[in-house]
């Protein structure tokens, strides 16, 4: 017989190499594989179970039913850390359950798949306050939203957000977000998610380059936890840009932006000696209510500026654009940039620009590339840096490799590099 702790490794070993087959968090890691193992001898049994505890997030439905042969079971509600509980079945009678059966619970994960919106639905979540173990269970969220139905409409009309409570006091580590198209109403829901829940990290993926969420600007002013962003397939605003680079602990920021906006900047602006205070500039509140679905220029206000519904070239099939640029425009990207040369914690930054619609500011110029004068600033920024570790960007830049080869030089703290199809490492020579 193999002593205890070897058994232990080779089924640990397996676990892993089950979990690697398994990397989407949108497809239950299976324990199917376990059963084989379980039956090998008592110790392969409690190793197992204890693996699966640890590893697995199971369904809540899955213990519908209650089994009289707990002990010979590999999944019980007293050992299973972590579940998967659907948004619809939150309810002050699911979390008695969960504090009195699941006494071994450490994560919980909220799904949400459908056409529906859930707006005010939110107050669901306050139920999640009352388990007992709040300060050491993590909520996270997985949601996929087509926002074109309202769900729980008689609860709805029950509660007003604007009135009830929101503070939600268990802890949250990360928001993951699919979201398509608007329709009759906005996302303006997911703000006071956001704001409630405060994550450690946020995920959003649009389901096309047409989509775009109108409110990054005001997400970016909620910035004091975050540690990891990636905003996917969607651009954001420059003040946003601007409000997320002030995150004092993020290590990772992944998103895109109209560069052809930053590149008509230098073009069409003068430099401006005014003296913008920035972090005062923006001093608006979110108005979650607004079903607005237009979009307007952002005006220079002394304490309001709102960059939720900017944008400059279209990014759809319309023909909508708008090729106004507001005032402070050049200096708010001459202060990111200093943001980001003087960053002291981001290790991973990926920057793409957002492929543009019908009607693009570039086409007029026969798709020439960024200006130069652009690429340098950027360049400099970058260069200057000392705590990035792996760089990748998207961008119209003229001379890619040119632009690899002199970061690489000037920057020695980076271990990886890559612009467009341009790669670079440490251990490699620029290809």
């Amino acid at each position: 017989m193999l002593p205890i702790y070897i058994q232990k490794t080779i089924i640990e070993l397996l676990c892993n190499q089950e979990k690697r087959r398994y990397k989407s968090r949108y497809t239950s890691f299976d324990y199917s594989w376990a059963k084989h193992y379980a039956l090998v001898s008592k110790h392969f049994f409690k190793i197992t179970k204890d693996l699966i505890a640890f590893h697995s997030f199971i369904d809540i439905g899955y213990f519908k039913k209650n089994n009289p042969y707990k002990e010979l079971c590999l999944i019980t509600k007293e050992s299973i850390q972590n579940i998967n509980i659907q948004f619809s079945l939150i309810s002050i009678e699911l979390v008695e359950s969960l504090n009195c059966d699941f006494k071994s619970l450490k994560s919980i994960n909220i799904l949400y798949y459908g056409d529906a919106w859930l707006g005010k639905s939110v107050f669901l979540l306050n139920h999640l306050n009352k388990l007992n173990s709040k300060d050491t269970v993590i909520v996270n969220f997985d949601l996929t939203i087509n926002c074109y139905l309202q769900i729980y409409e008689e609860k709805r009309k029950e509660f007003d957000l604007s009135s009830i409570d929101l503070s939600f006091t268990f802890n949250t580590h990360r928001i993951d977000l699919n979201y398509g198209t608007e329709r009759s109403r906005a996302y303006n829901f997911l703000y006071t998610l956001i704001k409630g829940l405060n994550p450690k990290s946020i995920r959003f993926q649009a389901s096309s380059d047409t989509t775009h969420l109108r409110l990054f600007h005001s997400l970016s002013k909620l910035n004091h936890r975050f540690e990891k962003i990636t905003l996917s397939n969607d651009f954001i605003p420059l003040y946003a840009f601007y409000r997320f680079l002030q995150s004092p602990n993020l290590t990772s920021f992944k998103f895109s932006i109209q560069s052809h906006f930053i590149s008509d900047l230098y073009e069409k602006i003068q430099e401006n000696n005014s003296n913008f205070n920035f972090d005062e500039m923006d001093n608006h509140s979110f108005d979650y209510e607004s079903k607005m679905l237009a979009f307007y220029p952002p005006a220079c206000f002394k304490n309001n500026t709102n960059e939720d519904e900017h944008f400059y070239c279209s990014f759809d099939c319309s023909r909508a654009y708008d090729f106004r640029i507001p005032i402070y425009s050049l200096s708010l990207w001459k202060e990111c940039l200093e943001l980001l040369k003087n960053h002291k914690t981001i290790k991973n930054l990926d920057i793409e620009h957002m492929v543009c619609g019908y009607q693009c500011t570039f086409q007029e110029k026969n798709e020439k590339t960024l200006n130069q004068h652009m690429v340098y600033d950027l360049l400099d920024a970058l260069a200057n840096n000392q705590s990035i570790k792996s760089l990748k960007l998207w961008l119209d830049i003229q001379d890619s490799h040119d632009f690899l080869l002199s970061l690489s030089q000037n920057n020695k703290t980076m271990r990886f590099i890559k612009i467009n199809k341009n790669e670079f490492s440490r251990s490699n020579k620029a290809q």
